[in-house]
């Protein structure tokens, strides 16, 4: 009888000892899968980093690409503008009589270097070689109005701008030229530099916090642009004309 019962006893250890066997066994399972997932979830994380930093760099890419672009069509625009100049029958005129103001805006010489006529002639050389009108205002407000607005953007373009005004590229770039004596790319680049300017002097963020609110994110061609513009890199006009007597950044 005793045997019997120690074998029972011992049947029933076994049984005791195969369940908490095949715990452990489901428990380490557990663990496995938790961390095959973490495992995976930070790879996952990790890649989408890599991903966005390479999105972030095409953007940049795109952007200088679309700048160099932009210079190269300018170009081909000012060639041509020329061209057409020497081939007007009243280029000639312009040249010996014309001068040009700063904005590039055609402005009617003095009595002494005008020909000897009446005044409906000399009324009438002054508007063949003045060929902006007040009927181009509203659309260098209109194209000053929307780029001020769009500047945060790196990818606001000379197309975009046009697109919003309703003009073609073409009209807009001869009225730009015409009214204020820079390419729609160099218009843009020139407000956003006075906005940033503007903000060198009244604030006092940061510089490179100017230069992404003006749409310039790279520090380097914000120095650079800036430099060209005004003369000095931005910290140097800080120091010299900000109103609240604080300076931040160093380029």
């Amino acid at each position: 009888m005793e045997i019997l019962i120690g074998m029972i006893g011992a049947i029933g250890r076994m049984d005791l000892l195969e369940g908490s066997g095949l715990l452990l066994l489901m428990g380490g399972l557990l663990l496995g899968m938790v961390a095959l997932l973490a495992i995976l979830w930070f790879r996952a994380r990790y890649r989408l980093q890599e991903m966005h930093a390479d999105l972030r760099n095409l953007q940049q890419q795109v952007v200088a690409l679309s700048e160099q672009l932009c210079e190269a069509e300018q170009q081909r625009f000012r060639e041509l503008q020329q061209w057409m100049e020497r081939r007007s029958p009243v280029s000639s005129l312009s040249a010996d009589s014309d001068e040009v103001s700063p904005l590039g805006k055609v402005t009617v010489p003095q009595s002494d270097d005008v020909p000897a006529g009446t005044p409906s002639e000399t009324v009438e050389a002054a508007e063949a070689v003045a060929p902006v009108s007040s009927a181009d205002e509203p659309l260098l407000a209109a194209a000053k109005g929307y780029i001020e607005e769009q500047m945060a953007r790196p990818d606001l373009s000379v197309e975009e701008v046009s697109k919003a005004l309703g003009v073609s590229r073409v009209h807009l770039y001869k009225k730009l030229v015409l009214l204020t004596g820079l390419a729609p790319l160099e218009y843009i680049r020139h407000l956003r530099l006075q906005r940033a300017a503007e903000l060198l002097r009244s604030t006092a963020l940061p510089i490179g916090e100017i230069g992404n609110q003006v749409g310039i994110q790279s520090p380097k061609k914000f120095s650079h642009y800036f430099k060209k513009e005004f003369g000095m890199v931005p910290s140097t006009y800080q120091r010299t004309f900000s109103s609240i007597g604080r300076f931040t950044g160093d380029y």
